[in-house]
């Protein structure tokens, strides 16, 4: 047992795909001891596809769980001492299995190891592991459109590794409790996870011998659910995993920031979603535990903080009126000065309203935020966006 592996698979409407992940599974040297498929609830023919591999293990979930819940039910299920999670849409090289057995054999304390995945038929890099960027806790992948040959054969550490096609020591997968399903239904799973097994003393690497082709066929896109499920997640990690010290002196700022920029991106996606004022509701509304304490807000602190932020709404919507009568008589230039003007006043009261984080603490603050977002959203549904030009970043 102490040489064998398991490959599980994570599916959902993924019949174009699961004929191909099998088979290179199949084909792998030496191949896993057991496939697991998890189908979260399919409504094409992934079931159909599947029955043409009998010795494969089928679970079928009667509804869609999302990954990491997923994950957990396939990667309870198998017994052998580490297991290849993967998408459907990907396909391992044949050596994959060796570089598996070899990664972990010569490291005891490895808990996660990433695979280098390629484009389809190409030798350009999707991920090579991933990193996380603070203070806003966004994320990107390592190399990423680059030579695979610019990677290098050396093992590294890395931040994360992508969920997509992670090899993992299932003993220490099973002793951080496995993937928080807070996280459901998709991002950030797979960087949460490998911040509990770091806290927990094990290693988080990307080995680029284990090379793979991964099809992207399943990903949301840049579609609102995408923005949605993100932003949410991002959040979540962020309170999950930062100090109160950070939250308030790093994220907090940089968050502000990042809206006031969002505010002025003109684009196809609805602006709750794509600037995040969708997942912060949510977090306050999911009338989960960590919910429940996003909307625990101190109502003296909050009345203060809302105060502020509706002086600045009346400043921004009185001058704008003005604005709107003397426009034709005004010069572009006189305009755009006034312009400036109601943002940094804007701006003002969005900061001395955050600057009361000191009476509350950082769950609370998600709370501002949102009041700051909607009050946003207003002055942009209001004909002039406040960072629509030049300077008001």
């Amino acid at each position: 047992m102490r040489e064998s592996w398991s490959a599980v698979i994570i599916n959902y409407n993924g019949a174009a795909f699961l004929g191909a992940c099998i088979v290179a599974l199949q084909q792998t040297s030496p191949p896993p001891t057991e496939i697991v498929v998890v189908d979260n609830a399919s409504t094409d023919d992934s079931l159909l596809e599947l029955s043409g591999f009998p010795r494969v293990n089928v679970m079928r979930l009667p509804r869609n769980l999302g990954f990491g819940a997923g994950a957990n039910v396939g990667l309870g299920a198998v017994e052998t001492p580490y297991a290849l999670l993967m998408n459907p849409d990907v396909e391992v090289d044949r050596d994959f299995g060796a570089a598996l057995l070899g990664a972990f054999g010569s490291d005891a304390r490895l808990g996660a190891a990433g695979a280098l995945l390629l484009f389809p038929q190409t030798t350009t890099v999707q991920h090579a592991g991933g990193v996380l960027e603070k203070p806003l806790m966004t994320t990107r992948h390592r190399g990423y459109r680059e030579p695979a040959e610019s990677i290098g054969p050396d093992s590294v550490d890395v931040d994360f590794v992508t969920g997509g096609c992670v090899a993992l020591r299932t003993e220490a997968f099973h002793a951080v409790g496995g993937f928080d399903e807070q996280f459901s239904p998709v991002y950030y799973e797979d960087v949460d996870l490998c911040a509990s097994l770091r806290d927990a003393g094990w290693r988080v690497r990307f080995v680029p011998a284990l090379r793979a082709e991964h099809h992207e066929g399943s990903t949301l896109g840049r579609s609102d659910d995408y923005f949605r499920h993100f932003h949410r997640n991002r959040l979540r990690y962020a309170l999950k995993h930062l100090s109160s010290v950070e939250w308030r002196r790093s994220f907090l700022p940089a968050e502000i920031e990042r809206i006031r920029w969002d505010l002025g991106e003109e684009g196809a996606n609805d602006w709750r979603a794509f600037s995040g004022a969708d997942a912060i509701e949510s977090l306050l509304t999911d009338g989960s535990e960590a919910g429940s304490t996003l909307g625990a807000v101190s109502p003296a602190a909050l009345q203060t903080a809302v105060g502020e932020l509706k002086a600045g709404w009346e400043v921004q919507r009185r001058r704008q009126g003005e604005g709107r009568l003397r426009r034709a008589l005004t010069p572009w230039n006189r305009q755009i000065d006034r312009v400036i003007e109601d943002q940094r006043a804007f701006n003002g009261a969005i900061v001395r309203a955050f600057a009361q984080q000191d009476a509350m603490n950082r769950q609370q603050t998600a709370q501002l935020l949102l009041i700051a977002l909607e009050i946003a959203e207003r002055l942009r549904a209001s004909g002039r966006p406040p960072a629509d030009l030049p300077g008001l970043r």
